[in-house]
Order: C-alpha cells, then sequence, then structure tokens
C-alpha cells in the first residue's frame, strides 16, 4: 500500500510501513463489541484514578506514528486504546500540534500501556512483533467473551499481557504498569455489564498501590477529598447529634427522631464547625433540642 492509498483508505489500517509499503487491514469494520471493551478500559482506569489521586490520559485509537531515525522511515499503528499513567504527559503530546487524527511518537513518548482488543485474528502473528520493535513496553490483548461469527476456532476469551524485557515480550499474569492488577481481573472487569464487588475491590487496590508508588492517595484528587470532606462532616454532624439525644435522654427528655432531617443548613453548618468545648456546654445547658441550637447560634435573649 503506497502512502497515496494510505491516505485515501476508509477502513481501519492497524499498521502500516512506509518503506516495505506494508499494510495490516482489520478484517471487520469496528462494532459496538469492539468498541465497548477499548472505552470500557477508561471507565476501570478512572476509578483507580479515583483511589490513586492523580490521572492517568488517553489516546484512544488514535494512529501512533514513529519516524525511524537516519532513513526518513516511518511506521504507523492504530491501538485500540493508549494509556499514560500521567495526564500530563497525554497533554504535552496533544499540545505539541500535529494531525488532528494521528499523534507523532518519538522514542521514550510510547504509551504505557497499549491495548488491543482480538475479535477476528491473532494479534501475535503480525502486530505484536511490531509493537515489540518499537519498544512499546506492555501490551495487552484482550478477546472479549462475546464471540464474534468471524472469530476463530483457536482465539480463546482472556487477556494476555505482555512486557517487554531485554527487547523482547514476556507474558505476564500481572500488569508491570498497574502493580497489583491481574490478567484475570482486567478481562473480567471488561466484559461485566456493571462491575462487581470483586472488580471494584481491585480498582481500589491497585490505585492505592500505584499512588503508594507516586506519592499521591485518594486525598490528592480534588473531587475525592470533596466526598471524604462531606462524608466526614455529616459523621461529626451525626456524631454530635447522638450526643445531643443521649444526654436529653438521661435528663427524662425524649428527642425528637426527625432532628437530623428537619435542619436548616445554617444549624447543621454551625454542629459541625463548632468547638468541642461549644458543644459540649451547650449539650450540657440545653433543656431541649430548641434550646440547644439557641445556646450554639449564641443569642442569648432565647437562653
Amino acid at each position: 500500500m503506497t502512502y497515496a492509498e494510505y491516505e485515501k483508505t476508509e477502513g481501519r489500517i492497524e499498521f502500516w510501513d512506509s518503506l516495505s509499503e506494508t499494510a495490516f487491514e482489520a478484517r471487520e469494520p469496528l462494532g459496538v463489541a469492539h468498541e465497548a471493551r477499548s472505552r470500557g478500559l477508561t471507565t476501570l482506569i478512572r476509578r483507580i484514578d479515583l483511589a490513586r489521586g492523580a490521572s492517568c490520559g488517553f489516546l484512544g485509537g488514535a494512529d501512533l506514528r514513529m519516524r525511524v531515525p537516519g532513513t526518513g522511515r516511518m511506521r504507523t499503528m492504530q491501538p485500540d486504546e493508549s494509556v499514560y499513567l500521567s495526564a500530563e504527559r497525554v497533554a504535552g503530546i496533544i499540545g505539541s500540534g500535529g494531525h488532528p487524527d494521528w499523534v507523532q511518537v518519538e522514542e521514550g513518548e510510547l504509551p504505557d500501556v497499549v491495548l488491543e482488543v482480538d475479535h477476528t485474528t491473532d494479534v501475535r502473528r503480525g502486530k505484536l512483533k511490531q509493537y515489540e520493535l518499537w519498544g512499546a513496553p506492555e501490551v495487552w490483548v484482550e478477546v472479549p467473551d462475546r464471540i464474534t461469527y468471524s472469530r476463530p476456532r483457536g482465539l480463546k476469551p482472556g487477556l494476555t499481557i505482555h512486557l517487554l524485557e531485554g527487547g523482547r515480550y514476556r507474558e505476564s499474569p500481572v500488569s508491570r504498569a498497574f502493580p497489583g492488577w491481574r490478567a484475570e481481573e482486567i478481562h473480567r472487569g471488561l466484559n461485566e455489564v456493571t462491575l462487581s464487588r470483586a472488580t471494584i475491590g481491585a480498582l481500589e487496590r491497585v490505585g492505592k498501590a500505584l499512588g503508594a508508588r507516586h506519592g499521591t492517595s485518594a486525598e490528592d484528587d480534588l473531587q475525592t477529598r470533596r466526598l471524604l470532606e462531606a462524608a466526614r462532616r455529616e459523621t461529626r454532624a451525626a456524631t454530635r447529634l447522638e450526643q445531643l439525644r443521649l444526654v436529653l435522654r438521661l435528663r427524662g427528655i425524649q428527642p425528637d427522631p426527625r432532628l437530623g432531617d428537619s435542619l436548616t443548613e445554617d444549624d447543621r453548618r454551625r454542629l459541625v464547625l463548632a468547638s468541642e468545648e461549644s458543644i459540649y456546654e451547650a449539650i450540657r445547658a440545653a433543656a431541649d433540642e430548641a434550646d440547644f441550637f439557641r445556646r450554639l447560634r449564641g443569642d442569648p435573649s432565647d437562653c
């Protein structure tokens, strides 16, 4: 396939080499079953990001183009998903400009993980060798549980992790980029319609391990930190309300069980932000719930 033919092709070109004019063309067009796996990986990794406290970056199925130094030779690969452990790296690659449909990568800029969803062929027969020549550090080959009509009989469902060591790939039961994430766990997550407890637990475990490796935690993520702070506020408010109810019962006063639901936002905020001393003083002196909140507001005319 010449360069002109390559540029005009409307089908999916998995690999193209400018010197040999060799191209690998997908047997079938992309479909829902294929796309669901690659897009599903971003969903799984977003959950890892929350536990990690930092974000990964993705290039989706954009073509990766690499020029062979000193030869003028260009090779192009089209993965199903490209994953970088740092969103900033992706922003830097995209920010450097270039064509909107492909990304120019240099040595050291290859994704930390490449995902290939294999429905109809065996990636190991051709494309995996090209990734090896490029030096892609980690390639995942996913054969979905859902079987397509054109799948070869010998292609069994599952995910295989290929790690680059000494310039050659070896199969591994566990990822190197995502510490502790096992091949069977990734495959299960990619094929679940609704994430199971086991999958969610694995994602949280991997996120914490990845955060420990890079010195981050869930609280470094702004969204997670806000959720945690909200949860702490709710816990503090509930604890202080329970203290109030206990004291009132000891005085023979039956507290209103609906009190927590009927609080105004201002009173809830005071309940959370007040010092321990002012809370205890108001509880000890309060005749009932209304009196407690009057004292907490510091309104002497009502006390």
